[in-house]
């Protein structure tokens, strides 16, 4: 019963007032079923009409999903929906009924407009009918009724033309692109999408590195200093090609030490496991890198060595957490956010790093969305994406890993600092295998060598994984060369909209990182359980609850006891979490203590002012604030911002104001700052950040006002292709002023009078599809060759994109009736346009009166005829083919006119 009323306490302390209320029903006759009305059909508004890209997980859906404005929301087509999601649901506008089932056959699905009554799950019930409108040509339903039916969030940008869906429940176009993913993987990634032809960017010997570079000079008093002094600082990353492989170097300055940190890595990463021959390899590292984690026994830690692996790359290396790590250089700060939900913060450390460890993830789909924010008001993300319960490894298939490093020790020692951790410096081994055993159960065994409290020890692991009935469980057990044992048993899935996780573990003589013992009172047993659960509170607003369990045993009869609430918004511009953490200890010969503390986390965007904040507190045994941060980035144009910030430790009694003013350049960014504190501290400077990288094409180098090295680049070469050779010749005009397109981002960058550019900020070990944006080109009779090229990318490495520009002209015609009377057209007849080699390259349609037309073709010889498959089908005859020529000096053929004769009947 204690842990029931703490559970309970903990839930209604985290909630709002409002939000722990339930919604008041506005209806009390809502279960009546409605009575029938005709069938009204409203013909569309086009004013009122929205195109707009699906889509899921990153992955575009739909291009061109129809949907409307109807009163303060949006509605869709319930038949394009239901088609982009793979749900069996028949449409039928003209009797308004839709029906069919979604997720398995239980979940059936009618829809009836003319009765008002929708039924799910076998209960009918009835719905506003003013949220559906019934169109000549389709059904459109309003997004927060759509919320209502199935299991799906909407988060529409009008401003932007698409609409993100966010499933509560994993859907069958979410697992099926999980398989086209893993089976891509198996496949050595060969099949290619045939319009974007791939550009490859092989290892150099040696490459120009991109470059990223943040200087600060200023001076400053610390805390009960009386002098000021000059204080100077600087991080340098460089990432680029050596000896044939990916490499990057981080090197970190001040004015006492004019190298006071080095780290560098050389490796390489192939998505599609083409890596040291029969292997099939995923990766491989040398230099600072980190040890992987393990389940029972150690964490991932950061040190010199090498690693190599064929798991996929971005899967988890643990069951039900991950640690997210990477380089954050001086001033920046980092937001963490997991499913849109902000779940931490970190400021800039004294190692340029920043680690968020053991992050749960939860069944289904988790987004990390990190979120920097640099001292020129820089604002950079990065996305990592893993799906938990999309399978195991395939049957027959096997999976490896090796690491060893030496803990907390750089590949370059450029300084000893004191270190009191005896397992400093000390090597740590692990072995990782996996093979599946039959779809959706696999086996794991895992070995691990890691110095504890000076002491080496050494553990092997065996277990078993299973992917069955939306649950994914697993189980270990791990020995130590000690005599100790463990075992350990974790499962999580989604029931209804509820995601929970249970784990148990025991102990038996057992030590290790994962299993401390705390002086000398080793751990008996360990349980850990943690739900969470969507609470919508109205269309476009839902609150994320998770309530997390922990109970732990000692030998001594010690029990420690930790209950953690979490609950999260994100609303329009905001974005706020708020924790609640119950921690009691007692039994055993220990005294009995309780505690109570919790931190809020904000992040308000109120445009052009965005606000953060972070308050930690402590409720019990005493009430008091820890310490309080807020910070203020004010956009006054779009290239100059102004910052605040308020710093107090109350505990300490010392407060800190901060301010500034950043100016971003076309190739620099210069900022200034200033910072005062309660006790006498000041620190004033101005600092420079600035990235340059070298285009291929002229060979010229590129500045950047911002941090580029860590994403891909492209080269762009734009001109305009005069013979329609495919290739840049001399004399051929360069192209200057155009822009690009690009999968998974938005490049801001544009040819110069050279009719090159280079392309930042594209996602690294993904496949990045670029081309020409085409309205940015001047004459509108002019298109790009090709539609675009898919290029994997990587940092450091300038990939090289040729983009021809040919002329184009129009070709139109008119499809008549040859056994009629009177002279008419006919519609809807399908007209093709083949090229020399007989290919079709573009089909049309004969509108109303029987005209077609071909735009924006490519000058050249091509032939014009009426799909065969059409007049076959409909038992017609029609004229013969015409040839036309298109030229530069004749680019506009007309009148290629076709007879349509019936066949006659037998």
């Amino acid at each position: 019963m204690r842990v029931v009323s703490l559970l309970l306490l903990l839930a209604g302390f985290a909630l709002p007032p409002a939000a722990a209320q339930p919604p008041a029903n506005k209806g009390s006759k809502q279960h009546l079923a409605a009575p029938a009305v005709p069938l009204k059909v409203v013909k569309p508004v086009e004013d009122d009409l929205l195109i707009l890209a699906l889509r899921l997980n990153k992955e575009t859906l739909s291009e061109g999903m129809s949907g409307y404005w109807v009163g303060k929301g949006i509605c869709l087509s319930l038949g394009e929906l239901t088609r982009a999601l793979d749900f069996p649901i028949k449409v039928d506008p003209k009797t308004g009924r839709a029906e069919g089932w979604f997720l398995n056959e239980k979940r059936r699905f009618v829809l009836d407009i003319k009765s008002g009554t929708v039924t799910l799950f076998g209960k009918t019930r009835p719905f506003d009918r003013g949220r559906v409108l019934l169109h000549p040509n389709a059904i459109c339903v309003e997004l927060s009724l759509l919320s209502a039916w199935f299991p799906i969030d909407f988060k529409p940008n009008v401003s932007d033309a698409f609409i993100t869906i966010v499933s509560r429940e994993p859907l069958p176009i979410e697992l099926k692109l999980a398989r086209q993913q893993r089976q891509a993987r198996f496949q050595h990634g060969k099949a290619v999408d045939p319009n974007y032809p791939k550009i490859e960017t092989p290892y150099q010997m040696w490459d120009w590195p991109v470059i990223d570079v943040f200087a600060e000079t200023g001076i400053e008093r610390i805390e009960g200093g009386k002098a000021t002094r000059l204080k100077t600082r600087y991080d340098l990353l460089a990432v680029g090609d050596f000896l044939y492989m990916n490499g990057d170097l981080f090197i970190r300055g001040d004015q006492d030490q004019p190298v006071s940190g080095v780290r560098a890595r050389l490796g390489r990463k192939d998505p599609n496991g083409g890596l040291l021959g029969w292997l099939q390899a995923t990766e491989y590292t040398l230099g600072d890198m980190a040890t992987p984690p393990t389940s029972l026994v150690g964490r991932s830690t950061a040190g010199r060595g090498v690693e190599i692996s064929s798991f996929p790359l971005g899967q988890l290396q643990e069951f039900d957490r991950t640690t997210l790590r990477g380089e954050l250089p001086i001033g920046w700060e980092v937001e963490l956010y997991r499913n849109g939900e902000l779940i931490d913060f970190q400021s800039a450390r004294g190692d340029g790093r920043y680690e968020f460890v053991d992050v749960s993830v939860f069944f289904g789909r988790n987004e990390f969305e990190l979120v920097f924010y640099g001292p020129q008001g820089q604002v950079r993300r990065e996305t990592k994406e893993t799906f938990v319960g999309a399978g195991s490894v395939a049957k027959g298939a096997h999976q490896f890993r090796f690491a060893v490093n030496q803990q907390g020790k750089d590949l370059i020692s450029v300084i000893e600092r004191e270190n009191t951790d005896p397992d400093n410096g000390e090597l740590r081994f692990v072995a990782q295998y996996e093979t599946g055993i039959r779809e959706g159960l696999s086996a794991h065994g895992r070995l691990f060598s890691l110095p504890l409290d000076g002491e080496r020890r050494n553990y092997l692991t065996l277990g078993l994984g299973a992917s069955l009935g939306g649950i994914v469980t697993q189980f270990d057990v791990s020995t130590d060369d000690r005599g100790g044992t463990a075992g350990q048993i974790a499962a999580q899935g989604r029931t209804g909209p509820f995601n929970l996780f249970a784990r148990h573990s025991q102990y038996f003589d057992f030590v290790s990182e994962r299993a401390d013992s705390a002086n000398g009172d080793n751990l008996s047993s360990r349980s850990d359980i943690r739900g969470q659960v969507v609470i919508p509170v109205g269309p476009r607003l839902s609150l994320p609850f998770t309530l997390k369990a922990q109970h732990q045993r000692r030998d001594s009869g010690l029990q420690e006891l930790e209950l953690e609430s979490r609950l999260s918004t994100s609303y329009r511009n905001l974005s706020a979490t708020k924790e609640l953490t119950f921690t009691s200890v007692f039994g055993g010969d220990a005294d009995s203590s309780e505690a109570v503390n919790g931190i809020l986390r904000i992040n308000y965007n109120l445009s052009p002012l965005i606000l953060r904040g972070e308050i930690a507190y402590d409720l019990h045994p005493e009430a008091r604030v820890q310490n309080l941060n807020i910070t203020g980035d004010w956009q006054i144009t779009p290239d100059s911002t102004a910052r605040f910030g308020l710093s107090h430790q109350p505990e300490s009694d010392i407060t800190e104001l901060t301010a500034g003013y950043f100016k971003r350049f076309a190739n620099y960014s210069i900022g200034s700052n200033l910072t005062l504190g309660s006790e006498g501290q000041y620190a004033a400077g101005i600092s420079l950040t600035f990235a340059f990288g070298r285009e291929p094409w002229s060979g010229s180098w590129h500045m950047a006002p911002s941090h580029i090295a860590e994403k891909g680049l492209a080269a762009a070469r734009v001109y305009l292709d005069e013979n329609m050779n495919n290739r840049f010749d001399e004399g051929e005009k360069l192209v200057e002023g155009v822009k690009f397109t690009a999968s998974r981002t938005r490049p801001k960058a544009q040819t110069d009078e050279l009719g090159t550019a280079l392309i930042g900020g594209l996602p690294i070990y993904k496949n990045v599809d670029i081309g020409v944006a085409t309205e940015s080109i001047e004459d509108p009779f002019i298109v790009p060759a090709k539609k675009g090229y898919r290029i994997l990318m990587r940092p450091g490495a300038v990939a090289e994109i040729d983009f021809p520009l040919v002329h184009t002209g129009e070709i139109d015609g008119t499809i008549r009736w040859a056994d009629e009377e009177k002279d008419s057209g006919v519609s809807d007849v399908q007209v093709e346009l083949l090229d020399p080699s007989g290919k079709v390259v573009k089909t049309t349609k004969s509108a109303f009166d029987g005209f077609y037309l071909f735009e924006l073709v490519p000058l050249g010889r091509y032939t014009v005829r009426v799909s065969p498959v059409q007049l076959t089908r409909l038992s017609l005859d029609a004229s013969p083919p015409g040839a036309v020529s298109l030229t530069k000096d004749a680019p506009a053929v007309a009148a290629q006119d076709f007879t349509i004769v019936r066949h006659e009947p037998p």
